[in-house]
């Protein structure tokens, strides 16, 4: 199993999609932590020293996905980002710059999961 050991929070405000990340990430062996918004995530990442990456969507209620990968990096700057979201093309070039990896939720989970060994490696 590819993700034994490590601990992957996921933050989306889409339900289903949060559901699709922790059957598919678990399926890898990943352990998964989801949460709906950013302001929870920064939460839960505050209150954990295993988180292993972040996958965020950029657009949600709250606690933008730029705001909440300024601040991860700003607290985890180790701690690699992956952001999945409907419009990557939306997203500005300084986020860019924030996020290890930015993917197409057109792209499919299967592509979060092939990006999380990368950056895990």
């Amino acid at each position: 199993m590819v993700g034994l050991n490590k601990t992957v929070l996921c933050v989306d405000d889409d339900p289903s999609v949060l559901t699709f990340l922790r059957t598919f990430l678990e399926l890898d062996g990943y352990t998964v932590i989801t949460e709906k918004d950013g302001l929870a995530a920064l939460r839960t990442a505050a209150n954990s020293a295993e988180i292993d990456a972040f996958v965020t969507d950029f657009n949600m209620d709250g606690l933008s996905g730029e705001k909440l990968c300024s601040e991860v990096r700003r607290v985890k700057p180790e701690v690699p980002i992956l952001m999945f979201t409907g419009s990557p093309e939306t997203v500005p070039a300084p986020v860019r710059r924030l996020v290890d990896v930015l993917l197409s939720k057109e792209q499919g989970i299967r592509e979060v999961a092939a990006a999380l060994k990368r950056v895990s490696a």
